[in-house]
């Protein structure tokens, strides 16, 4: 191996999200520098406890119609046009091949992946959700794309927003911790490292008036549910999913937040909370 060869090899960084550190490794230094410039704030030098090999490779790779994950007990394959991966969590490793097309956004929704796993390995899952710590709590925001969730993390002037998209929910003693993770683009609020224990759990809702409207059950376990991404893909993780996410019902407040485009619902959130005697 040439002595260049040994300086591309050695080329990376490594990540904590919630106490998991991910160490990323390529053979290509510019990608290392986009990407640690774009997770600067989630950089650490602690050991890993998973290690992701990214390999570039000359021209187009195949092209596959959306992203295919194929689970096999602790093992993921990954396929999509330009990349294909494995996420071995026995072996504590993932390898990522891909060309150069989009090596940077491929290199992020495998992370995305990665990071899913290492959740639910951990006893606790990935949330499509805005987490936004605000006094001590991290109050979680669900809802589709375009429901509102980074306009209301826009609109917390003052707090810490640990991710307008997703965030990772680990269990602890008392509870379950919010932890902010580093995935976003321009577009997006730009997260902060940082962690919470659980607040409230708000399904949102625009409207014309601002008010917190309580929601039954069942209907918010099945919010839950369908906003986890990668493990309702695995069925043989779906009834521990499921519990889980029944288990953070009982741990917090759960309404539907109807809410204007400002801050005004944060006074909803904070009267919600006095009246519960939060």
């Amino acid at each position: 191996m040439s002595a260049e060869t040994k300086e591309q090899a050695g080329a990376g960084l490594s990540l904590r999200v919630g106490g998991l550190v991910c160490a990323i490794q390529t053979n290509h230094p510019e990608l290392s520098t986009v990407l640690r410039e774009h997770y600067a704030d989630f950089i650490c030098e602690a050991a890993p406890d998973f290690v992701v090999e990214v390999s570039l490779v000359g021209g187009r790779m195949a092209w596959t119609p959306r992203v295919s994950l194929d689970f096999s007990g602790r093992r993921v394959r990954l396929s999509s046009t330009g990349c294909e991966g494995v996420i071995d969590l026995a072996s504590k490793r993932g390898e990522l091949r891909l060309d150069r097309e989009r090596a940077a956004e491929d290199v992020d929704y495998f992370l995305r992946v990665v990071y899913a796993m290492l959740a639910f390995e951990a006893g606790g899952w990935m949330a499509h959700a805005a987490g936004v710590v605000r006094r001590g709590r991290a109050h979680l925001f669900f809802g589709h794309s375009g429901s509102g969730k980074t306009t209301v993390s826009r609109l917390s002037q003052g707090q810490l927003v640990l991710n307008d998209d997703l965030v990772l929910i680990l269990p602890v003693d008392e509870g379950w911790q919010v932890h902010g993770t580093p995935f976003w683009n321009p577009t997006q609020v730009r997260p902060g490292p940082g962690s919470a224990p659980l607040g409230g759990i708000y399904f949102l809702v625009q409207d014309k008036c601002v008010f917190l409207e309580p929601t039954t059950p069942g209907l918010a376990l099945a919010e839950l549910v369908s906003n986890a991404p990668v493990i309702p893909e695995d069925s043989r993780r779906n009834t521990e999913l499921l519990a889980r996410c029944a288990s953070l019902l009982r741990d917090a407040a759960v309404y539907r937040l109807h809410f204007l485009p400002d801050d005004s619902f944060w006074a909803a959130i904070d009267a919600g909370e006095a009246e519960a005697g939060v």
